[in-house]
């Protein structure tokens, strides 16, 4: 996933500092999200927020076919892996996401923007449709 933070801060004449204060994202987690560095969810939520954009656009992310709405339902991964019949090793399996992760994630742990991409993707949604903050 390729980053977009550098040029949007840029677009605004922003520094780090001042994306930090305006987002509520530590600088030195913004200088690592900005510079490529994996983060998590929320924190991707934040900054993309604050551009009034969504994570598909600040980190082109290629939706392919996914479902995007963002005041819809919220559904719970264990709900969508319930509803296709999966087992937690079947989902691990398609998303690539390892069963600890997963059943961290069920247990209510945010997961990495990595890790939710890959599992919107695997269930055909869009992020927004299985967490909001």
């Amino acid at each position: 996933m390729k980053c977009k933070i550098h040029e949007f801060r840029k677009q605004k004449n922003w520094t780090l500092k001042k994306l930090s204060e305006l987002s509520g994202v530590p600088f030195n987690t913004v200088w690592r999200m900005e510079k490529g560095y994996g983060t998590a969810l929320k924190n991707a939520y934040k900054i993309a927020n604050v551009f009034k954009t969504t994570i598909y656009e600040m980190w082109e992310i290629t939706a392919s076919g996914v479902a995007f709405e963002v005041h819809g339902k919220v559904i719970s991964v264990s709900e969508l892996r319930s509803r296709r019949g999966w087992a937690l090793s079947e989902l691990a399996k398609l998303s690539g996401v390892s069963k600890t992760t997963l059943f961290l994630i069920e247990s209510g742990h945010t997961p990495t923007l990595q890790n939710a991409v890959k599992l919107a993707t695997v269930f055909g949604v869009s992020v927004y449709q299985i967490w909001r903050f």
